[in-house]
């Protein structure tokens, strides 16, 4: 059943395109109707098919949290938060970088002469 859940929705770019809270929540959706239909899933395996669906950029994170110990007692509500909180961090840390990168720096030489590095 989770297969043909996967092949229906993996495969589509506009599930691909949506932000992380769209697919957490459209994933949540699955898995309660999964659930409804009297098919469960253990924790990690739940954690690790919904790190498995995320694209690329999460790739990282999601390696990290996989080989980490806490996998086993993690919510799939508390992974959603340490990915939003990664994926904030991230969206700063590349804002601080633009800012930094599009700023010019002065400096002075030995001989007074000005250099302006862009």
């Amino acid at each position: 059943m989770w297969s043909t859940l996967c092949v229906l929705y993996e495969g589509s770019n506009e599930v691909k395109k949506k932000s992380l809270t769209n697919y957490y929540n459209r994933f949540n959706s699955l898995l309660n109707d999964l659930l409804l239909m009297g098919k469960v899933y253990d924790n990690e395996e739940v954690l690790n098919k919904f790190m498995d669906g995320l694209p690329k950029f999460w790739e990282n994170i999601c390696s990290c949290i996989k080989t980490s110990k806490e996998l086993e007692t993690m919510s799939l509500t508390v992974l959603f938060g340490t990915l939003v909180n990664y994926e904030q961090t991230k969206i700063k840390r590349k804002s601080l970088t633009r800012d930094i990168k599009s700023s010019s720096i002065a400096f002075l030489s030995k001989n007074s002469k000005f250099v302006c590095i862009p």
